[in-house]
This record gives C-alpha cells, structure tokens and sequence, in this order.
C-alpha cells in the first residue's frame, strides 16, 4: 500500500532522526542522480552531519564528492557536492547537465552513508569502484545528455 505523506513532515521527523544520531533509509525521487541512483528501484541510508548531531555523537564534516541531503529553496535534495570555495558548496546531481546549486554548510543536513540497490545490496557510494564510477560518468559528459535520453527510453532499466 503506497502512502502519501507531506514533504515537510516527512523531511521534519528524518531531521530529528539524524539530529538523534540515528541513520534513516529514505526512497529516492526523481532522476537527478541517474544512472549512479535509481529512482524507484534503489534507497539511501544517511548519517547526520556536523551541525546535525548531538553533544558527543561523532562529527562528520562534509567533502566534495560525498553525496548529502540538503535543502534549497524550500526543497530537500540529495545530490553531491562537487567542491567547496569560502565556506560554500558547489553541489549537483550526477544527472543533471547544467545547473549547479550553491549551499552554505548549515543547509546540509545528512550524508548518503549507503546506497541500497535494489531496496537490499548495500553499495557503499565513497568506494574506489563507485568513485572510477562516478569519474567515468564525468568524463563522458559531452555525451551524458545522449547516454541519459537512451537510459530513460530502455524498457527494462538495470
């Protein structure tokens, strides 16, 4: 049975979950991190972040190519970051072509800790395979628009 719940009720209590030091799996929506993070077919575990933990828990800072919730505009996005300049985030989807987000640290609030393929295969997103991974996706991307556009028409998606 599929739910409806509002967005920021939703994203309230994974908040206060990771602010309590605990890890919260959450669906994905959308395709703004194709083909690395699938909608529909694939979770995210996160951690909180400094700033988001209470006294004594662990800090975890954050670094450019960690992938992190955040929210801009109003909105609660995962992406990854792709480099930090003053104390600011130069964040963007692995499926996005063009747009670039600009976030100040206090706006992150979680790091994908896990990537559940499938719901179940834990694929951890900072490992040297998923980085080559992630490099490679790069590289191509003269040609991501095109590689995107036929991932989108493949009736039966990996």
């Amino acid at each position: 049975m599929e739910m409806i719940v509002d967005n920021d009720a939703f994203f309230g209590c994974v908040l206060e979950l990771l602010k309590e030091g605990k890890e919260v799996t959450i669906p994905v929506k959308g395709g703004s991190m194709l083909p690395l993070i699938r909608e529909g077919k694939d979770t995210v575990v996160l951690e909180g972040v400094e700033g988001g933990t209470p006294e004594g828990m662990p800090v975890r800072r954050v670094k450019p190519y960690d992938i992190v919730l955040f929210r801009l505009n109003g909105k609660y996005i995962v992406h990854r970051i792709l480099s930090e300049e003053d104390g600011v985030f130069a964040i963007q989807g692995d499926g996005v072509l063009r747009n670039v987000e600009y976030c100040p640290p206090d706006n992150i609030f979680g790091r994908v800790k896990l990537i559940l393929r499938n719901g179940n295969r834990p694929v951890d997103p900072g490992s040297g395979k998923m980085m080559r991974l992630w490099r490679f996706w790069m590289w191509l991307k003269p040609l991501r628009r095109y590689v995107l556009a036929a991932y989108k028409r493949l009736p039966c998606r990996p």
